[in-house]
């Protein structure tokens, strides 16, 4: 969904027309549970059931009604202008403010902030370069040794370099700050089969490469 992302489009493309060609059952809108698992007694079950966005416990932060990186990457929640800090800089953060520099319709100001030394720590050079140079053009504010304290409204506290500093006058903020496995199924499942295999950001959060390579290891073990 992001700017300049749009080359895996390509490959989730093919990997559907592969499942449709080589007649892989597919349930969509539904739960796997025990239960439903039971009903078809299987040898192996793969478990790549994802990870879930961390909202930090700070006060001020409600869970309910926090702004998330993914509700703006798939849409659910639509900011086309506004005074907007992007806590967390990370790849997704990145991607957030790319997003919204991207549809604006109007005024945008951006200010990105990330407890860490750098922005886009752990981004392989050849994407994190151009896109520091595409996110400076556009005028992102970006604060590294930045953490969140607390938030009033749309006023936030912030320490860096151990100071306590107010940034304010923001219309929304958008957490990005990191995952956790979603791992509640394997862990319930994982005694009750043969082979149960836990893969991609349900082991543990990391980028697609990680998750591709694993879930070819899980098909090539299964294969043995």
């Amino acid at each position: 969904i992001p700017p300049y992302k749009q080359e895996i489009s390509r490959w989730l493309i093919y990997l559907r027309n592969e499942l449709s060609r080589l007649a892989v059952t597919v349930l969509c809108g539904t739960d796997a549970t025990k239960e439903l698992l039971d009903t078809d007694s299987p040898d192996v079950v793969v478990v790549a059931t994802g990870a879930r966005e961390i909202i930090p416990p700070i006060p001020g932060v409600s869970v309910e009604t926090a702004i998330t990186a993914q509700m703006v990457l798939k849409n659910e929640t639509v900011i086309l202008g506004g005074n907007i800090l992007v806590i967390g800089g990370g790849m997704v953060g990145c991607e957030v403010c790319e997003l919204l520099t991207h549809q604006k319709r109007g005024d945008l100001q951006l200010t990105m902030i990330e407890m860490l030394p750098a922005i886009g720590s752990g981004m392989v050079p050849n994407n994190l370069l151009p896109m520091m140079k595409r996110l400076q053009a556009d005028g992102v504010r970006m604060l590294p040794g930045t953490k969140l304290v607390s938030v009033d409204g749309g006023n936030a506290t912030v320490a860096c370099n151990g100071e306590t500093r107010q940034l304010t006058g923001f219309t929304n903020l958008i957490f990005a700050c990191g995952s956790r496995e979603s791992n509640e199924l394997y862990t319930q499942i994982k005694d009750s089969y043969p082979h149960v295999i836990c893969i991609g950001d349900a082991n543990s959060p990391r980028q697609a490469l990680e998750a591709v390579r694993e879930g070819w290891e899980a098909a090539a073990q299964l294969s043995l």
